[in-house]
């Protein structure tokens, strides 16, 4: 599974110009939304709590992509407990840049990642009924331009998965990044 992510990361990286871009190495905190459901039925109302993360890419102009990582600390719900690690490709497309309140500039942009969902699901009885799956998602943000090839980020990332089971996570974080590029 592993070299299938490098193999994505790889391929996507491909489409880059190296003259062009630049590396990029980025770490992230923020607070993650999640809502399990099984049978169609929510089991857990939409808990939240930390998510924290790092990513590695490259980047011109006009986009990026990186491999990324994400945890994501423990929640309780009625039926379950869950916390979970994330690998995940991300390709994003950039706005121009505009300068907003004290001349700063800054982009948007928008993307979508696919990736891996590595769960610890455990139900009432102490099983861990988690199992590794596929997952994908969107995610949007502002990205403000810092001097010495520094970027600050506030955005929103959403991810679905499923479990066997008949058991569905949703899962939304908003969060701050500090992006090094060289």
């Amino acid at each position: 599974m592993t070299k299938t992510f490098l193999s994505l990361l790889l391929l996507s990286a491909t489409l880059f110009s190296a003259d062009k871009g630049q590396w990029l190495l980025g770490l992230d905190i923020g607070s993650n939304g999640t809502n399990i459901t099984q049978n169609d039925s929510s089991v857990s109302d939409d808990k939240r709590t930390t998510a924290y993360g790092a990513k590695i890419g490259f980047q011109e102009e006009t986009a990026r992509v990186f491999l990324g990582y994400n945890h994501v600390d423990e929640i309780k719900g009625s039926d379950f407990t869950l916390s979970s690690d994330n690998v995940y490709v991300q390709l994003d497309g950039f706005s121009s840049d505009f300068t907003i309140i004290g001349g700063i500039d800054a982009r948007v942009f928008l993307g979508g990642h696919i990736g891996l969902f590595i769960p610890t699901l455990v139900n009432t009885a102490g099983t861990d009924v988690g199992k590794n799956s596929f997952m994908g998602g969107a995610q949007g943000g502002l990205i403000f331009l810092m001097p010495a090839d520094m970027e600050f980020e506030l955005a929103y990332r959403h991810m679905w998965t499923t479990q066997e089971n008949d058991i569905s996570i949703n899962a939304g974080n908003a969060y701050a990044a500090l992006n090094i590029k060289f």
